[in-house]
């Protein structure tokens, strides 16, 4: 019955409100992400299932999230590891740890979020946004910082 209402709601007939709960064939990606927050700030924490159970690879802050037509993007960064992970998930270098990552994003089976590439076009609007949005974001704090006077 519940189900049924479910799909009486959703506007997209192909919507199947079983795949949200299950994935019964296991076609998911075997890397995924979990949604949270620390404190004020977003973050994705990094799984990777290719054994019997999910193994933590690394948690990332998002820095940026948008829509593009009907893609949800976001850009995000490595911040430190909240639990111990396995060497080979370990950022290679310094500039890995520092690097931005453009993806698109989409929800998946059991509250995983999973992520695909976008097309260059599509990351370039998405990163001259986040430029845009952070310039005018420093421009604000420099116009509210005290103007120093002369005495």
């Amino acid at each position: 019955m519940m189900l049924e209402t479910l799909k009486k709601r959703n506007k997209d007939p192909s919507v199947n409100p079983y795949l949200r709960l299950m994935d019964m064939d296991n076609t998911s990606p075997k890397i995924f992400y979990m949604m949270d927050e620390i404190g004020r700030m977003q973050v994705l924490r990094k799984y990777d299932w290719h054994d019997t159970l999910p193994q933590y690879c690394g948690t990332y802050e998002i820095l940026h999230k948008t829509e593009r037509g009907k893609k949800f993007c976001l850009i995000m960064q490595r911040i430190a590891n909240e639990m111990r992970i396995a060497p080979h998930h370990m950022p290679l270098s310094d500039e890995e740890r520092r690097a931005f990552i453009v993806v698109e994003y989409y929800p998946g089976t059991q509250g995983r979020v999973f992520t695909r590439a976008l097309s260059e076009e599509t990351m370039r609007d998405v990163v001259n946004e986040y430029i845009a949005k952070e310039n005018r974001r420093n421009k604000v704090r420099r116009l509210m910082l005290p103007r120093k006077t002369a005495y």
